[in-house]
């Protein structure tokens, strides 16, 4: 896979970590949460999930998206594998047709990892 899809698979980690973190600070309602996922939204639209579907999977302490291995040292991403871990989610698929709301219960699922995890 070229470097420019490993960049816009990393950048759309991050973004989704940010997402992450701002739903854990303000409701689902707050406009800094609502614009921050209609902007995770566009950019997996970018990366064409209209015709394939986006596989996130963890094994250890390394994220795959893909079967395309994503490093980096990164508080975001390294939060965002431990929520896939308390979760004890291997891999999880967004399929073409996802929906804005989709995103959103996936995004309030991560958040939900410290109720699961009894933090």
């Amino acid at each position: 896979m070229d470097i420019v899809k490993i960049q816009s698979f990393m950048h759309l980690m991050r973004s989704i970590a940010q997402l992450s973190s701002l739903a854990r600070l303000y409701p689902p309602t707050h406009p800094v949460v609502q614009g921050k996922s209609k902007e995770v939204f566009s950019e997996i639209q970018e990366i064409n999930l209209q015709k394939d579907s986006l596989v996130f999977s963890v094994q250890g302490n390394v994220m795959f998206l893909n079967g395309e291995q994503l490093e980096g040292q990164e508080f975001l991403l390294k939060r965002l594998i431990d929520d896939f871990a308390k979760l004890k989610l291997g891999s999880l698929a967004l399929e073409p047709g996802l929906t804005l709301e989709e995103l959103n219960v996936f995004i309030a699922l991560l958040d939900d990892t410290s109720k699961v995890s009894g933090e």
